[in-house]
């Protein structure tokens, strides 16, 4: 088991009204992080144009922002925060493009950083631009509502400068009846350039939404890094039958897309292929089969609130193909595929619109989400007088596990999201894509602690692990208050029970679960042999739980054995972690390591 960090107090200078109404300053800072990225008040959703600006030398990272309400509305702008290292943030006290009555006329809607730009000492950002409302995608789509423009910063986004040859696209390609165009992603894909034959620097943009025949996809573009406003459609981009959620070894991925990033990373199957890529997308998954719903207020026990019910944050692996000619609105095109191979979801939690970039000086992929806010009731958010925060910066990377034993062939081939090669009878190596928390988010540690390693002794006589897992206690008086994080071996679960999290009720407190699976290796120190000399199974261990746990305040982050994440939201009355006590409930368990650090303040507000 891994670390913990309670958070430190930290005093913060805010602007106090909103929408004429004063804001309380203790509800204000009662359930507010302390190290995870925010507004100064108002409503926060998805982050926007996360990247690198060379010119100034700092990080920028934008967000959907509605400074004047803590409800998401078409008066929807980027905020704007700016760091050295990606852990200490600067965020501006006002927004960094808003709508105007000529430009961007119901919101300024999710975007990103290009990696080279149109401007000599600025960055350019591409992003979406609405005129027309409702925007849905079970709503019927109106010609023109959303619009591809650009923009550049000199001052690495703390204000923007709109392309005066505004709109770079006027919508969707033509003869496509679509469901959502959003969201534009820009990067190298030398992949892409492989199949299409371009030329290695050549830049393709992804812009997220679906068809209704087709059902979720993303729209693919190219362009010229020297001529970054000429983008030229290719096609679709296929993936999977519109019938998916219905299919027995793939998840459901939804009826539309948001936010549509690509990332790849050198095969390991193919080790001695120089130019062998595993290609993925990562996408905001809307449109899901949703949970069964109950009446008003906050929702039954066991039950998320409405926006978790049919949003996810997924990604998925596939094969970029080109499969033949087919119509696509534009005259004959190519179209391109990406044959699906595997897929899940980045976040089991309230986690959603993950963006992402390429850090240029590591290579690293970083992605940040959104942290959804909606199990708090909308009068205590009108109260606290700010909703939604960012995640902490993640690193994107495959996992492989080598040596998985596993005598049952077919648990293998009914694994959704690893890739799996058989290397010898009975063994296999998995690959599988995961988010983990940033390194450098270890320069915020202070006070390390820990515990010595130790052996937990069952509270039950039950011969078998029925769980094992830690409790963060809330209160220093009372350990009742606390939130329990548990995994299942039998059903190879992991959960996070939130109903003694808090003392109020009309907080949502519903648990949140992820499958969880820890595989069996060969151990090849052991010679499997009887007591006779003759032949035995395969000795094989199980891998140990490892669990690395981020709580500030109200957001608490989880990831086990660096592949499976839960993020959520809990409202204890007191914001510091007072406690931390492993458990197991029958067998018994061995700790091989359990350490915890305090956590730095590091988001600052900008006084302008």
């Amino acid at each position: 088991m891994a670390s913990t960090n309670p958070p430190i107090d930290a005093d913060v200078k805010v602007d106090t009204e909103l929408r004429g109404q004063s804001i309380n300053n203790d509800e204000f800072r009662r359930w507010r992080p302390k190290y995870h990225l925010l507004a100064p008040r108002g409503w926060v959703n998805d982050p926007c144009a996360p990247g690198y600006d060379p010119v100034n030398e700092v990080y920028h990272v934008g967000f959907q922002w509605v400074p004047a309400g803590v409800e998401w509305n078409n008066s929807i702008s980027w905020g704007s925060a700016v760091s050295p290292d990606l852990v200490s943030w600067t965020v501006r006290n006002r927004p960094s493009l808003a709508p105007t009555p000529d430009a961007d006329k119901l919101g300024v809607f999710t975007g990103c950083l290009s990696p080279v730009t149109a401007k000599p000492g600025a960055i350019t950002a591409f992003y979406t631009s609405v005129t027309k409302s409702p925007i849905h995608h079970a709503a019927p789509y109106a010609p023109g509502q959303e619009l591809l423009h650009a923009a550049t910063s000199s001052d690495a986004g703390r204000t923007w400068t709109r392309y005066e040859g505004n709109p770079v696209l006027s919508g969707p390609p033509a003869g496509l009846e679509v469901t959502g165009w959003r969201d534009p992603f820009v990067a190298p894909w030398l992949s892409m350039a492989r199949l299409l034959d371009d030329p290695p620097a050549t830049l393709y943009a992804l812009i997220a939404g679906g068809t209704r025949a087709g059902g979720p996809t993303s729209f693919l573009y190219r362009l010229a890094p020297e001529a970054l406003y000429d983008w030229t459609f290719v096609s679709t981009l296929g993936t999977m039958p519109k019938s998916l959620s219905a299919s027995d070894d793939r998840y459901d991925f939804g009826s539309n897309w948001e936010v549509t990033n690509f990332v790849s990373f050198p095969d390991p199957d193919s080790p001695a292929a120089a130019d062998a890529q595993l290609d993925f997308l990562l996408m905001s998954a809307e449109g899901m089969a949703a949970e069964t719903t109950g009446g008003g207020g906050v929702p039954p026990s066991g039950q998320h609130a409405e926006f978790r019910r049919d949003h996810k944050q997924m990604w998925l692996c596939g094969k970029l193909r080109q499969p033949g000619q087919q119509e696509q609105g534009q005259g004959q095109q190519q179209p391109v595929e990406m044959a699906y191979r595997y897929g899940g979801f980045l976040d089991h939690g309230c986690y959603y619109a993950g963006n992402s970039f390429c850090e240029p000086k590591s290579q690293r992929h970083i992605i940040l989400g959104w942290l959804v806010e909606e199990d708090l009731p909308l009068q205590r958010r009108q109260a606290q007088g700010w909703s939604g925060m960012l995640s902490l910066p993640r690193m994107l990377k495959l996992q492989r596990l080598e040596n998985v034993f596993e005598p049952d062939d077919s648990k293998m081939e009914k694994l959704k999201s690893f890739g799996v090669h058989q290397t010898a009878p009975q063994t296999y190596a998995l690959t599988t894509l995961c988010a983990v928390p940033a390194g450098r988010l270890q320069q915020l540690r202070r006070n390390h602690q820990s515990l010595a390693p130790q052996i937990l002794l069952p509270t039950t006589t039950h011969p078998e692990t029925e769980s094992v897992g830690l409790v963060l206690q809330h209160s220093k008086d009372d350990p009742n208050t606390r939130t329990i994080i548990t995994f299942h071996p039998s059903n190879e679960t992991l959960t996070i029970t939130r109903r003694h999290s808090t003392p109020h009720s009309d907080i949502n407190t519903s648990e949140e679960t992820a499958p969880h699976t820890l595989y069996k290796f060969l151990d090849p120190s052991i010679t499997p042999s009887g007591d006779d000399g003759s032949s035995t199974a395969p000795a094989a261990r199980t891998e140990p739980l490892t669990l690395r746990i981020f709580f500030d305040v109200s957001a608490l982050e989880v990831f086990a054995n660096e592949r499976t994440a839960i993020s959520t939201r809990i409202y204890p009355d007191s914001g510091p972690c007072y406690r931390i006590s492993p458990f197991v409930k029958g067998g018994q368990c061995n700790i091989l390591q359990c350490d915890y650090w305090e956590m730095a303040p590091n988001v600052h507000m900008a006084e302008d």
